[in-house]
């Protein structure tokens, strides 16, 4: 991230993203918002880039009633004991199908 004098004098890598063997670089403006600590906000913004990586899902036959937020229990999935974070509904000539996004 660019400092007060124009240069790229900020930086961050993410712990999450290293083992999966993911590399990329992102160049941001100053963003005045985190002028007190900019180390935070620059870990942020990147953290919220990354949240895609952490999704998981899982997709099924039907409906069984989950919501938003709802705590799966699905023993022997990566998506057992997280949340619903966004669920697709498709209904085709081939039935219904759920599939539920978890963090």
């Amino acid at each position: 991230m660019k400092n007060v004098d124009g240069e790229y004098g900020y930086s961050y890598s993410s712990g999450k993203t290293i083992p999966h063997g993911i590399t990329r670089e992102k160049y941001y403006g100053l963003d005045k918002q985190w002028l007190n600590n900019v180390a935070v906000g620059l870990k942020d913004r990147i953290e919220f880039a990354e949240r895609e990586y952490l999704v998981e899902h899982i997709t099924y036959e039907g409906y069984c009633g989950e919501d938003i937020t709802d705590k799966i229990v699905c023993n022997g999935y990566g998506v057992n004991g997280k949340r619903v974070s966004r669920m697709e509904i498709t209904v085709n000539s081939k039935g219904m199908q759920t599939k539920l996004l978890c963090e």
